[in-house]
């Protein structure tokens, strides 16, 4: 079956070490009954609502939140993360959602995640994650000790952030 035509019309393709097909009547259908309850219906990835009327073969879910996905959202997704960054949008788990996109048709490409490719690191600034530079960057410093001056022990000690561990 050609791959495109195959998408359009609902078919599974399975890429797990053989790939396997199935027609639109035989494909591979997720078991949502014993996922968790999500609060609602949205994509968590494009922030759009995941329609309930759609064909199901365009949407899927999360078997370890119940979150509901557009299947191309999912697709995109995963094609920029690779399998090593490959994980649940909302609840970040790898395992469980890894095994049952895969089984259901999603392909999880075996590469590095785009963002540590060497042409996405500047537009990422994945080069810059080591950097912390622990310098004043105010216009005028309102510090007793010198203007752009390096802090550790003084009484106005810069301090990075929490979350990045970039500049303070």
């Amino acid at each position: 079956m050609h791959f495109p035509c195959g998408q359009e019309s609902g078919a599974t393709f399975q890429f797990m070490g053989k790939m396997h097909t199935y027609c639109f009547m035989h494909r591979v259908k997720q078991k949502v009954e014993s996922f968790p309850t999500p609060p609602d219906t949205d994509c968590v990835i494009c922030y759009e609502k995941v329609d309930q009327v759609l064909e199901d073969f365009k949407k899927i879910r999360a078997p370890c939140c119940g979150r509901h996905f557009h299947r191309d959202c999912v697709q995109r997704f995963a094609m920029t993360s690779g399998t090593q960054h490959f994980k649940c949008p909302n609840c970040n788990n790898h395992d469980e959602i890894t095994k049952e996109f895969k089984k259901n048709g999603v392909y999880i490409p075996y590469k590095d995640a785009e963002w540590e490719l060497p042409g996405q690191q500047d537009f990422y600034n994945w080069n810059d994650r080591y950097v912390q530079t622990k310098r004043c960057s105010a216009k005028e410093c309102l510090c007793k000790e010198k203007e752009g001056r390096s802090f550790n022990e003084f009484e106005n000690e810069i301090i990075l952030c929490d979350l990045c561990g970039t500049n303070g």
